[in-house]
This record gives structure tokens, sequence and C-alpha cells, in this order.
């Protein structure tokens, strides 16, 4: 049943029984999780209503004003607009830069 998931192809170990993970491999499993939330994250210095040029992306060389600010995502939702209208457009903090 579970191989027939889109995206699962198959198991780990030999033959259709599945075999179980080792205490190392859990681990190293937990030790990688650890150390991505260890990471430092990037500081937002913006505020809303700041200008802001997108630099990666779709959107990238489109200015836009910040209109709101995740903090515990490190995401800004910047409008900027779009045929002549306003979108507003979810980004991580570093695919933008002080608009110039």
């Amino acid at each position: 049943m579970i191989k027939e998931i889109k995206g699962v192809s198959g198991f780990v170990g030999g033959g259709a029984k599945p075999a179980p993970l080792s205490q190392g491999e859990v681990d190293n499993i937990l030790n990688m999780l650890e150390s991505k939330a260890g990471k430092p994250k990037a500081e937002i210095t913006y505020q809303k209503g700041d200008q802001v040029k997108v630099t990666e992306g779709p959107f990238a060389n489109f200015v836009g004003s910040v209109d709101h600010i995740d903090q515990e995502k490190n995401k800004l939702s910047v409008m900027v607009s779009i045929f002549g209208r306003p979108t507003p457009v979810e980004l991580d903090v570093l695919q933008v830069e002080p608009a110039s």
C-alpha cells in the first residue's frame, strides 16, 4: 500500500520487509536537524513601508514597499505593482535589498 503512494519508490534494506534504522543513523538525522536550528537567521532591518528592490526569483528587479514582516520565518510581504495593480509577494529577507 505504501509503495503505491506517489513519490515512494521503495524501502531501505533488502526484500519486501523494511529494515529499521540503526541508532547511529537516527543520531545523524537528529544532529542535522539540530545544526540547522542553531544557525543564525539573517537580521531583518526593514520596517513596514520601506522601499525594497527584489534581487532574486521571478520578481527580480521589481521595486515595492514592505507590507508585513514575519520575524519567525524570516519573510517579508512586499507590495509590488503587477499590471498596474499592487500585489503582495512573499519573499525571503535575503531576496531583497534597499531600493536606491
